[in-house]
């Protein structure tokens, strides 16, 4: 039997091309070249029914995102953090990434093409009624609220109807002058509702139904999720589901990609209670993780940046300079006897002139949430405030029942004496307390398969995190009692 042809003798194409120094190689960046990608590379990249058609989810979130930060200086980075939290609020087994080379990656986006938009918005009376030139393009839902720029007491309006460019609004216990403009800012927004969908069966759906009519304020329906067909889940920015198992009579909440939120529960009153219950706690936490900027005023105003806690440091060093947020990789280490886990010291920077109320919240992957790094407090123009009364932050693995495998997020203990996987962020900022404005780093620890404690790989546990998503609502400009907190 002849010996088969040398691979290069069938294709001598293939290997001249692949020798080609003139030639892209597979699988590497080329300068001067920004990809995003949809997910990693052992993710699926979903697609879903929208108002415009079938795409891909992330497809819109970028289209969103390219759409919502019309401003000169927003940076590759920042269009793809705030992609992420979209497709992330959605599903939680798909996470854009971004790939470039040096400093790309925080360059305007396509050479400062994108337009920028006003900070400020413009009540005018017209047709008989008040108006407000900002509408659904902008962000404005029905219920928000805007108030008339640096007046004291503060003077507000409800949104009652909202067009594509333009809301009409009514006074709230004042009387505008009919022949004048007033500048606003908004001082409220409602948290959209998220969707829950239901893949029970028909009786089950019918419980649901009726039990989240019941239990908002009042005995009226829950404020903070709203049932919808399966098909029509993706029109929302949140989605839950509630899925039955084919195997007994439990059903269990999950997201929209079937990762579990919660654990199952039997199918009688107490499980359907239960399970309403669980949906409103966890669309709360989804609507604090995700809340939006609605207007760039404030954007960037906050950095929170991360300093290696070194051995017989007490505090974070006064002019070090931060570790990069996207090279961000914390190690377990092996002292002999037991695994230590990394400390942090977390800072608060206030990048602006202005003084700025910040609150840092915790949201765990148990969908807990606290403020006990950062309660609230004034941070001053160009000064920095820190966490935690600048005692070191501990990022530990949580625990979790022998046997089970599954990714493992950073907990935190240090500064508050308790573990437990946590989101790091978010960050919400405003002129005054009351206000909303949001920035959200994240950070996630490797996965870990297999019985028993986690064990980093060869000597290390690792930890990174990527750059913060976002900064929100624009707001009113009060006066505050605090001069500020922490250095310059």
């Amino acid at each position: 039997m002849e010996a088969p042809p040398e691979l290069r003798d069938l294709l001598p194409e293939l290997i001249t091309d692949a020798t080609d120094p003139s030639r892209p190689v597979p699988g590497a960046q080329l300068p001067r070249h920004v990809a995003f990608s949809a997910c990693d590379e052992w993710e699926l990249a979903n697609e879903r029914p929208f108002p415009d058609g079938w795409h891909g989810v992330f497809t819109e979130a970028l289209g969103h995102a390219l759409a919502r930060l019309g401003r000169r200086d927003a940076t590759y980075r920042q269009v793809l953090n705030y992609a992420r939290c979209r497709v992330e609020g959605r599903l939680l087994r798909q996470i854009p990434n971004l790939e470039a080379i040096g400093d790309l990656a925080d360059r305007e986006v396509f050479g400062g093409a994108l337009r920028p938009r006003a900070a400020r918005v413009t009540m005018r009376y017209l047709r008989d009624q008040w108006e407000v030139d900002a509408g659904a393009m902008h962000g404005v839902v029905t219920g928000s609220r805007f108030g008339v720029h640096r007046t004291a007491p503060l003077r507000e309006v409800h949104v009652a109807n909202v067009y594509t460019q333009r809301s009409v609004v009514d006074p709230i216990d004042w009387t505008p002058d009919e022949e004048q403009q007033y500048d606003m800012v908004l001082t409220d927004v409602p948290l959209p509702p998220a969707a829950v969908s239901i893949q029970t069966d028909p009786d089950v759906v019918l419980r649901l139904t009726e039990t989240v009519q019941t239990t908002g304020p009042g005995g009226g329906p829950s404020p903070h999720i709203r049932i919808v067909p399966t098909t029509g889940e993706s029109a929302f920015r949140l989605g839950i589901r509630v899925r039955q198992a084919h195997s007994s009579r439990t059903i269990q909440v999950t997201s929209l990609d079937d990762k579990p939120l919660a654990s199952p529960v039997p199918i009688d009153d107490r499980g359907i209670q239960q399970t309403v219950s669980d949906l409103g706690h966890i669309a709360r936490w989804l609507q604090v993780r995700n809340l939006e900027s609605a207007s760039p005023a404030l954007e960037e105003a906050i950095q929170l940046e991360l300093f290696p806690a070194l051995p017989g440091r007490q505090r974070p060093p006064r002019d070090g300079a931060p570790a990069p947020v996207k090279d961000l990789d914390f190690a377990y280490t092996w002292t002999g006897a037991t695994w230590e886990p990394p400390t942090v010291f977390v800072r608060l920077r206030n990048t602006t002139d202005r003084k700025l109320f910040c609150v840092l919240l915790d949201l765990t992957d148990r969908h807990r949430m606290h403020a006990d790094l950062f309660p609230g407090e004034y941070v001053a123009g160009r000064w920095t405030a820190e966490a935690g009364n600048g005692a070191a932050v501990t990022l530990a693995l949580p625990p979790r029942p022998a046997g089970r495998a599954g990714c493992l997020r950073h907990g935190l203990a240090g500064a508050t004496g308790r573990g437990g996987a946590v989101q790091f962020g978010p960050v919400r900022v405003a002129p005054a307390p009351g206000d909303a404005p949001v920035v959200h780093p994240r950070r996630e620890a490797r996965r870990h398969r297999g019985p028993g404690p986690a064990r980093p790989a060869r000597g290390t546990a690792r930890f990174r995190a990527d750059a913060a998503c976002r900064v929100g609502l624009g707001s009113q400009d009060r006066r505050g009692h605090h001069a500020g907190t922490g250095r310059p």
